[in-house]
């Protein structure tokens, strides 16, 4: 088929970096898509999109996309016209201004993101009253990075540079300050309730 562009689900944000310009641009910022729902095996297809100023562009575009791919439409077999072919708005992919780029709400959001998670291992990292984490990836970091369980007394307890150093390398990874006091507090009712079943 021809090219593609797929869309990824992005994370919002609501960091006060950069602020997105939607005023005059020069280049299209709207985003449309074939509506593949309507062509016949549309679900063999990735997304067929395009930026235009309005979807009679779009129609142009699109068709000029596709002219080798003999799409043809759903029920009726119908070849695909300028009068015809099923173009739909793709809000998701609109581009806007952000610090001097053009870039898609995803990919701005995306950049927010990674600051926001960057200055909050910066924060950790810098705090004097932190020196162990916890290490999750959906679940708990077991002792040393063996295996995963969804209880925090049988978690690992890792320094605050490892935690950081990890995180920094993968982003799925978040790490949780551990509070010293409330930490022994639950290892030590742990330990009392298991000694409690001692033979």
């Amino acid at each position: 088929m021809s090219n593609r562009i797929t869309n990824v689900e992005g994370i919002t944000s609501a960091l006060p970096f950069g602020k997105p310009m939607l005023g005059d641009v020069s280049f299209p910022t709207k985003a449309y898509q074939i509506d593949l729902d309507r062509l016949d095996e549309g679900y063999l297809s990735d997304t067929i999109m395009c930026y235009a100023n309005n979807v009679n562009e779009a129609k142009m575009k699109l068709l000029q996309e596709i002219k080798y791919d003999n799409w043809r439409l759903k029920y009726t077999d119908a070849e695909l016209t300028y009068l015809n072919i099923p173009v739909i708005r793709r809000k998701s992919d609109d581009k806007i201004l952000f610090e001097g780029n053009a870039v898609t709400k995803t990919e701005m959001n995306r950049i927010l993101y990674k600051r926001e998670r960057y200055l909050l291992l910066e924060n950790i990292s810098n705090d004097t009253s932190i020196n162990y984490c916890y290490i999750k990836k959906g679940s708990y970091y077991r002792p040393n990075s063996c295996g995963y369980t969804d209880y925090k007394y049988r978690a690992g307890v890792y320094t605050k540079e490892e935690a950081v150093q990890s995180a920094k390398s993968c982003e799925e990874l978040t790490i949780i300050p551990i509070d010293i006091l409330e930490h022994n507090t639950m290892i030590n009712n742990e330990i009392s309730e298991l000694s409690s079943r001692l033979l």
